[in-house]
């Protein structure tokens, strides 16, 4: 299963370009990831505001699978 997760208002409150405060969203996505779900954040965040939100998850020890991509997509498209 791969689950679509944005950043901004989902993982943490929405006070973009800075990381908010979490709402509680890791203990959720630690539950999918740990029932072999791939994560894949899905966010308009680039840049360093990109690598903030990745660094969230990387220090809540939750792994993603892509970043704005499904990495093997293109083992079964070109699109």
């Amino acid at each position: 299963m791969y689950i679509c997760v944005d950043f901004d208002g989902t993982c943490v409150e929405h006070v973009y370009p800075s990381v908010g405060k979490s709402v509680g969203a890791e203990k959720w996505l630690s539950l999918f990831v740990n029932h072999d779900a791939k994560l894949i954040l899905w966010t308009m965040r680039s840049g360093l505001q990109l690598d903030e939100a990745v660094a969230w998850f990387s220090n809540k020890g939750i792994p993603l699978y892509g970043i704005n991509e499904n990495p093997s997509q293109y083992s079964w498209t070109s699109s």
